[in-house]
């Protein structure tokens, strides 16, 4: 009777609480230190939108050196990233990235890590891109030019992009004379578009032997095979307790993320999410075996019944959390899947419904982008993308 009534009282602060609006409200209890676990889904609950209960401020100097790196990732992706690896991540295994290109979210996680006061000494980022074949040299050395106005690079850092417009070297240079630099790993690997490619190269993504990891920050998983390749292999070091933290879960092209955690999700549960980045921790053991079991090599073998149930699931679990941006978002995935597999009829009602969503109203520039070209098809160079309507 106790505890019951602890609870009804504590939910009567939290539901006080929530007057402050979800900014100032997640401001307070990141101040406190709350031990009640049930409190704390309570807030986590109750916050609108919940994402993370942590604090995504920063001081100056930190916000300035998070921020002058050219990024897809947003400021708020940027520190949460830094704060989850400074007060959450254990701090004894290496962590992987893959698509950094140019490391704003690297330098996000090694400032992180640096200041982790559990991080054991032989940590590092290992950092995987294929680190060329973004643009042009021409278009690449224009993009980098706020970087030498700052002074983080030279024109004779420059000289170093190769004609296919390949930037190890700026990336080392931007890195590594930095107080995180011997942190950071950074590999040559990319991972294959299909199954067929698969076996062409023997330098595809591979993790180092011997060396332990229990985080994973993807942002380079662009294809549905490719995903599926990149987590077949993480999976198989990957101990319960992990995290996998997706920076394109949300982003409407890439159906196959969502796809892959929803016909695993006996494996997977959400612990935060900040904009279009959602952390996940590994519950149980999971095989190549098992992902060969239930995750296919194609999305086309699921069909059009099979994405609408999927996504369905998917759409229930973001409106039971009130993430409606999370509605809006996977609803624009499921029209890029349909549209993936050649079903254009059932996209286009897809959209025209969403268009009706009051949830959309925040969204209408975005969903008139992904009307058009809901998504594309890898090949190697980026993609080719899928046409739906003419612009």
């Amino acid at each position: 009777m106790k505890q019951r009534a602890l609870r009804l009282a504590t939910w009567s602060l939290v539901r006080g609480m929530r007057m402050l609006g979800p900014e100032k409200m997640l401001k307070v209890v990141t101040r406190l230190k709350w031990t009640d676990p049930v409190f704390a889904e309570l807030v986590a609950s109750s916050a609108s939108p919940p994402g993370p209960v942590m604090s995504l401020s920063v001081d100056d100097d930190l916000a300035r050196r998070l921020d002058e790196i050219p990024s897809e990732a947003s400021p708020r992706e940027r520190r949460a990233l830094y704060r989850f690896f400074v007060d959450s991540w254990p701090g004894q295994c290496s962590v992987v990235e893959i698509g950094p290109f140019l490391g704003s979210t690297s330098r996000a996680i090694a400032l992180g890590m640096r200041d982790n006061p559990h991080r054991g000494p032989d940590t590092r980022l290992y950092t995987y891109d294929r680190f060329g074949h973004y643009y042009s040299k021409d278009a690449l050395i224009e993009f980098l030019g706020p970087l030498v106005a700052a002074g983080t690079l030279s024109a004779e850092d420059l000289r170093s992009i190769g004609d296919a417009g390949t930037f190890l070297d700026v990336f080392n240079r931007i890195h590594k004379g930095c107080d995180y630099g011997d942190l950071i790993v950074p590999v040559g690997r990319e991972l294959p578009d299909l199954p067929v490619d698969a076996g062409v190269s023997s330098h595809w993504f591979a993790l180092p032997a011997g060396v332990d990891f229990d985080a994973f920050f993807v942002d380079g998983c662009k294809g549905w095979y490719a995903t599926k390749y990149f987590m077949r292999e993480c999976c198989r070091v990957a101990e319960p307790g992990s995290f996998f933290l997706f920076q394109d879960y949300l982003q409407y092209t890439c159906f196959w993320i969502p796809s892959f955690i929803e016909t695993l999700r006996d494996h997977f549960s959400l612990t935060w999410y900040v904009d279009q980045t959602y952390a996940f921790r590994l519950r149980k053991p999971l095989t190549a075996d098992q992902i060969d079991d239930v995750f296919p090599d194609a999305p086309d073998i699921l069909g059009r019944d099979g994405f609408l149930a999927m996504f369905r699931r998917i759409i229930d679990a973001a409106v039971a959390r009130n993430d409606y941006d999370a509605k809006v978002k996977h609803t624009a995935q499921l029209a890029a899947a349909l549209t993936y597999i050649g079903d254009q009829s059932e996209a286009r009602k897809t959209f025209a419904n969403l268009f009706h969503e009051p949830a959309a109203a925040n969204h209408k520039l975005l969903l008139r982008r992904a009307r058009i070209s809901p998504t594309y098809r890898p090949n190697g160079a980026g993609g080719e993308p899928i046409l739906l309507e003419e612009e």
